[in-house]
C-alpha cells in the first residue's frame, strides 16, 4: 500500500494518488528502474534484491534523467599537468607529444568513472550551414513557389521540391515553410532549424553539406549562388573534428573544479545539472513483521503471548461489534473497530448528457452531502462528448452550493466545447463547528446545446 487513487487521469496512462509516505527526491543511489521495489541490506547499502529480510523500504516510481554535457569545441587538447576536479576527484592529464587529444582526455575521464559516476565519450562535431539573409536577392530568405534544389551531405542527391507557402507571405515559402519540405525527404543526419527569418543545416556527422540548384523560383531566382534565394552558402565543408560528451546515468549533477579555465575553453563544458534523479516513496521501515491474529473475545486476545507489532482481530470484543488492536510491547491499543471503519470519505458523481429537458439555459443536480470537519480536494470535470448546438453563450460547469453555486469549482476554469479534462483543487475545509452535512450542487449551463456528454466528480476525504 503506498497512497490512495485520488482521480484517474490526465490521459488514459496516467492517474493521481495521495501517497501514505513521503517522496525521496535527493538520493541518485536510488537502484532499478521504475516499479522495483528497493530493500535494505545488512550493512545499510540499497538493493533491488532481498537479502533475507522481506521487507521493502521503497518503491521506485521514476527511473533517473540522466545528466548530459556536451561540448560545443572540435578537437580539444588538454596540456600535460593541467588538472581538474570532477565531482570531487582530481585528475591530471597526460598524453603524447606534451598534450592529451580528445581520445586521451575521454579515456582518462574514464579511468575515474567508478568515483564520479560520469562516463566521458566522443561524438563528431555537427557541419552547419547557415542562411544570411543579406545574400538573398529579395532581402529576405524566401521565394516563390514552387522551386527545387538537391541536397547532398554525404548520402547522395536529394531533390527537395519547395511547394509549402504562407507561413508569412501567401505564395512565399519563407524558413519554416522550407524546413517543412525538407524535413519531408527525411534526409539521414540532417538537422533543420528555422523561425521567420533564419535558416540553418546541420550534419550530425560533420560531413560536408553541399546544394546544387533545380528548378528557378517563379521569379527566376535560383536557391543557391548568384542572386540565390535561400541566402545558404552552396559548399560547407566537413568538420572532421570530435567534441567531448559527459554523461551520469543516475541523474545526478556534474561538478567540475580547476584553476583556470582551460578545460571549460577546450571542450566548452562547465558543470551543470541537467538531469534528475531517481524518484522512490518510502514503503514501510522496520526489523520485523508483525502478524494478525483472529479470536473469538477480548479474554482471548488477552491470552495471547505477543510482541511488540502484533495486532488482534476480536470476533466480538463484548458489543457485538469486531475490533482491531495493536500490541505496543506493554498492552493492547484499540486502532479501529465497526464503527470508526465508516469512513466518510469518498468521490461523489454526476453525469450531464445532452440534450436535457426542462426549460433555461442550464440544470442544477444535488451531487451529495459532506460531513462537517470533511475537506474538499479536488473537482475534476471530464468532458466525453462536446457540447454543440448551443447559444447565447459558451457551456460550462459550477461546483458549489446553494449559496455560492461556483465557490468549489467555477465557470472559467472548465470548457465543455472541447474534449479535455479539467481539474480544480479547492482544498477547503468544511468546518467542524457545522451541525449539518452540507449539499454539494452540480449546474451545467448548456446553453440549450443539442449534444455532449459530461462527468463531474469531486473527492473528499
Amino acid at each position: 500500500m503506498i497512497g490512495i487513487v485520488t482521480e484517474t487521469g490526465p490521459g488514459p496512462n496516467q492517474f493521481m494518488i495521495l501517497p501514505n509516505n513521503r517522496i525521496i527526491d535527493f538520493d541518485p543511489g536510488i537502484p532499478g528502474t521504475q516499479g522495483d521495489y528497493i530493500y535494505v541490506d545488512s550493512s545499510g547499502s540499497l538493493s533491488n534484491t532481498d537479502t533475507g529480510s522481506g521487507k521493502v523500504a521503497f518503491l521506485n516510481i521514476r527511473s533517473a534523467v540522466p545528466t548530459i554535457l556536451t561540448g560545443d569545441q572540435g578537437n580539444p587538447e588538454v596540456g600535460d599537468g593541467n588538472t581538474i576536479i570532477l565531482n570531487g576527484v582530481s585528475i591530471s592529464f597526460s598524453g603524447t607529444g606534451g598534450t592529451s587529444n580528445i581520445a586521451e582526455i575521454s579515456n582518462q575521464l574514464n579511468t575515474e568513472t567508478s568515483n564520479t559516476f560520469i562516463v566521458s565519450s566522443t561524438l563528431p562535431q555537427e557541419s552547419v550551414a547557415t542562411a544570411d539573409s543579406g545574400n538573398s536577392i529579395y532581402g529576405l530568405i524566401g521565394g516563390y513557389t514552387p522551386f527545387s534544389a538537391y541536397i547532398d551531405n554525404g548520402s547522395g542527391n536529394t531533390l527537395i521540391n519547395f511547394t509549402s507557402n504562407g507561413s508569412v507571405y501567401a505564395t512565399v515559402s519563407t524558413p519554416q515553410d522550407m524546413k517543412t519540405d525538407i524535413d519531408a525527404e527525411s534526409i539521414a543526419n540532417l538537422s533543420v532549424t528555422a523561425t521567420t527569418t533564419e535558416l540553418s543545416l546541420s550534419d550530425l556527422n560533420g560531413n560536408a553539406i553541399n546544394i546544387y540548384n533545380g528548378n528557378a523560383d517563379t521569379g527566376g531566382y535560383n536557391f543557391v549562388g548568384a542572386s540565390n534565394i535561400s541566402g545558404l552558402p552552396a559548399t560547407t565543408a566537413a568538420t572532421n573534428a570530435d567534441k567531448l560528451r559527459l554523461t551520469r546515468d543516475d541523474g545526478g549533477e556534474i561538478l567540475i573544479f580547476e584553476d583556470s579555465t582551460l578545460f571549460q575553453d577546450q571542450t566548452g563544458i562547465f558543470s551543470a545539472h541537467t538531469g534528475s534523479v531517481p524518484l522512490a516513496m518510502n514503503i514501510e521501515q522496520g526489523v520485523r513483521t508483525g502478524g494478525t491474529t483472529v479470536v473469538g473475545t477480548t479474554s482471548a486476545r488477552d491470552a495471547l503471548a505477543p510482541a511488540a507489532g502484533d495486532q488482534a482481530y476480536v470476533t466480538n470484543k463484548g458489543d457485538g461489534e469486531w475490533g482491531l488492536y495493536l500490541y505496543t510491547g506493554s498492552a493492547w491499543v484499540q486502532v479501529s473497530d465497526a464503527d470508526s471503519a465508516n469512513v466518510d470519505a469518498k468521490t461523489i458523481t454526476v453525469n450531464f448528457e445532452m440534450p436535457v429537458g426542462g426549460f433555461g439555459t442550464s440544470t442544477t443536480t444535488n451531487m451529495g452531502n459532506i460531513s462537517p470537519g470533511r475537506k474538499i480536494q479536488s473537482v475534476s470535470v471530464e468532458v466525453h462528448t462536446p457540447f454543440s448546438g448551443h447559444s447565447g453563450g459558451s457551456p460550462n460547469i459550477e461546483v458549489g452550493t446553494i449559496a455560492d453555486p461556483d465557490v468549489y469549482c467555477d465557470s472559467p476554469s472548465n470548457d465543455l466545447t472541447e474534449a479535455v479534462s479539467y481539474i480544480c483543487n479547492p482544498e477547503y475545509v468544511y468546518p467542524n463547528s457545522n451541525t449539518q452535512d452540507q449539499t454539494i450542487r452540480a449546474r451545467c449551463n448548456h446553453y440549450n446545446a443539442s449534444a455532449g456528454n459530461v462527468t463531474v466528480k469531486l473527492t473528499y476525504v
